[in-house]
């Protein structure tokens, strides 16, 4: 028997002796003994589904079973939920074209940049179809929000002279503002990623194109710079990614190729690491400028850019059996340094060789839209917040990881990726609105 349980039971015989008289026990025994056995830990407090952020927690399915054939069907459906406090409405989004048919699941903020010292610009990617029988949206730009005006301004999300669009943007140094280019096919910056077919566009996949393009303010478009093509390599492909150092220096992992590196001061390319025999999947940046990711869901590596080094970090997360039941999308090195595997687990930053699991949280068991069958989702990782905070995106919304309360809270049943800007206001896209949340550090 435990302590708790021991000073519970001794409470339980000796506060009815406290009482002496008899009218006076009948009136304080029941108070006395409730107020005592809670702060004893014997009555376990009411819990509240909120977080220190203060963002209400949705509940889980906590149904038995539900029915999925026959003549009468259960199939659980999905309520929308936005953001609650203390997330905000900062603004609505721009109406979409006349006749349009809005993807209201595919607005992606690609960027919350400073415009002054005072105000951001918040950069959100958006799409559209005009045709109701395609099954995907051949029509995007990008609209700009500024913290200060309240405005909106709309950009192309079309590269001029070449036939590709916009998809992740950076901010280098000196304060310009650059994207990724692709041509037709599929866009990255969406996860999972998001087939783009845009009819205006006959693209040939294997031409050169320059992989980066630079916004030019006065003429409000993106330009390609031609100094950023990249030989005998496919940039449309599903898996390559972009990464911005602290330095102003572009790192560009490409699938089956190598890793590349674009300085723009030069306007030079130049490759520095052979991934010809391995995949990409998660890639991510740490303050030091190390490169980690992941290859085909099975290990983590670590890419030096000090060294041109690539190694394997620490071994496996887990026992592979089956490596494809270690699935995890997003990694990332939080702010104590530990590595992060999508919502599986982190590593300790003892060179990452102790490794602890996650039990599976019952906020991602799913079902896809239109299937009535529930599964255990991997979710994707996107981002430590200033408060230590994991934040995934999933089927079901969005969710986030306390890992200091051992705490998970679903809090909308929106698709939006969050970012967060240097004041430490995170963004999101929902019901075609902007939110805004504060965070204390």
């Amino acid at each position: 028997m435990t302590c708790d349980k021991l000073l519970c039971r001794f409470l339980l015989a000796i506060i009815p002796r406290l009482t002496m008289q008899t009218r006076t026990r009948r009136l304080l025994w029941p108070l006395l003994m409730s107020i005592t056995l809670l702060l004893a830990g014997c009555i376990a407090p009411v819990p509240i589904s909120t977080l220190e952020v203060g963002s209400v927690c949705l509940p889980t399915a906590t149904s038995f079973a539900y029915q999925t054939s026959g003549e009468s069907q259960d199939e659980p459906e999905m309520i929308p939920v936005l953001p609650q406090q203390p997330w905000v409405i900062e603004t609505d989004l721009p109406t979409f074209p006349d006749n349009s048919i809005p993807s209201t699941r595919r607005n992606w903020i690609l960027g919350a940049f400073p415009a002054s010292y005072e105000s951001w610009n918040i950069w959100v990617l958006r799409s559209w179809s005009n045709d109701p029988t395609k099954g995907e949206y051949d029509s995007m730009d990008l609209v700009v929000y500024n913290t200060v005006t309240g405005q909106w301004t709309t950009v192309p999300a079309h590269v001029s002279e070449v036939q590709a669009i916009t998809g992740e943007l950076f901010m280098t140094p000196d304060g310009a503002i650059w994207a990724r280019n692709y041509p037709e096919g599929f866009l990255t910056i969406f996860e999972p990623p998001h087939r783009v077919g845009l009819t205006q566009f006959n693209s040939d996949p294997s031409a050169d194109m320059p992989l980066l393009s630079k916004y030019n303010e006065a003429a409000n478009q993106f330009e390609p710079v031609e100094s950023t093509q990249i030989p005998a390599s496919q940039l449309a492909g599903e898996w390559n990614k972009v990464l911005l150092d602290n330095e102003g220096t572009f790192w560009v992992l490409v699938q089956g190729d190598g890793i590349y590196r674009f300085s723009p001061d030069a306007l030079a390319v130049s490759r520095h690491a052979d991934l010809s025999s391995g995949a990409i999947r998660s890639v991510f940046m740490d303050s030091t400028n190390q490169i980690f990711f992941s290859d085909d869901f099975s290990a983590v590596f670590r890419f030096s850019s000090a060294t041109g080094l690539t190694e394997k970090v620490g071994g496996i997360p887990l026992p592979l059996d089956n490596r494809y039941n270690l699935s995890f999308h997003g990694i990332l090195i939080d702010h104590s340094n530990r590595l992060w595997v999508g919502n599986l687990g982190w590593a300790e930053p003892d060179e990452y060789r102790t490794w602890y699991q996650l039990f599976p949280a019952p906020i991602f068991v799913t079902r896809s839209e239109g299937s009535a069958l529930y599964s255990q989702e991997n979710p994707r990782l996107m981002l430590e917040s200033v408060d230590g905070k994991l934040w995934y995106q999933f089927t079901g919304g969005a969710a986030l990881l306390d890992p200091k309360a051992e705490k998970w809270c679903w809090f909308t049943t929106e698709q939006s990726n969050i970012v967060e800007d240097q004041q430490h206001n995170l963004w999101m896209v929902a019901d075609n609105k902007l939110f805004k949340l504060y965070l204390t550090p």
